[in-house]
C-alpha cells in the first residue's frame, strides 16, 4: 500500500510523462503535497532498520522515486553532480516536506511550490 500510494500513482502516472519536465516536477510537487505522498515515509525508514526485508523494501522505494526524478533533471540538461544534487535534494525534500513544517498550511507550502521548481531548474 506504501510503496504504491505514496510512490507509483506519480512516478507510473502516464499523465505525468506527457508534461514537460519542468512542468512535471511542478505537478509531481502540488500531487505530494495535495495528498501527502510522504506521510509514511519516516515509519517506513524507521520500520526498516529493524527489519531487512522492510529495509529492502524501502530502498526498492526511494530508488524508484530518484530515478524517476534524476530522468526528469536529465531531461533539463543536468549532468552529474548538478544533476544528482537536485535529484537528491527533490526526493529527500518532498518525503519529509510535510512531516518538517507540519504547522505550515497547504497554501503557504504551495506558495513556495513555483519557487522551488525555478530554483531546481536554474542552470
Amino acid at each position: 500500500m506504501w510503496e504504491h500510494e505514496s510512490t507509483s500513482v506519480g512516478v507510473d502516472n502516464p499523465l505525468m510523462h506527457q508534461l514537460p519536465p519542468k512542468k512535471r516536477l511542478e505537478e509531481m510537487m502540488n500531487m505530494i503535497l495535495q495528498h501527502n505522498l510522504g506521510r509514511y515515509d519516516i515509519a517506513m525508514l524507521s520500520w526498516g532498520k529493524l527489519d531487512p526485508a522492510i529495509a529492502t523494501r524501502v530502498r526498492k522505494v526511494f530508488r524508484h522515486r530518484l530515478d524517476y526524478m534524476r530522468t526528469t533533471f536529465q531531461e533539463l540538461g543536468f549532468t552529474g553532480e548538478e544533476l544528482e544534487m537536485r535529484t537528491r535534494m527533490f526526493v529527500g525534500y518532498h518525503a519529509f516536506e510535510r512531516t518538517a513544517f507540519s504547522k505550515e498550511s497547504k497554501k503557504s507550502l504551495r506558495a513556495l511550490i513555483k519557487s522551488r521548481v525555478n530554483m531546481l531548474t536554474r542552470k
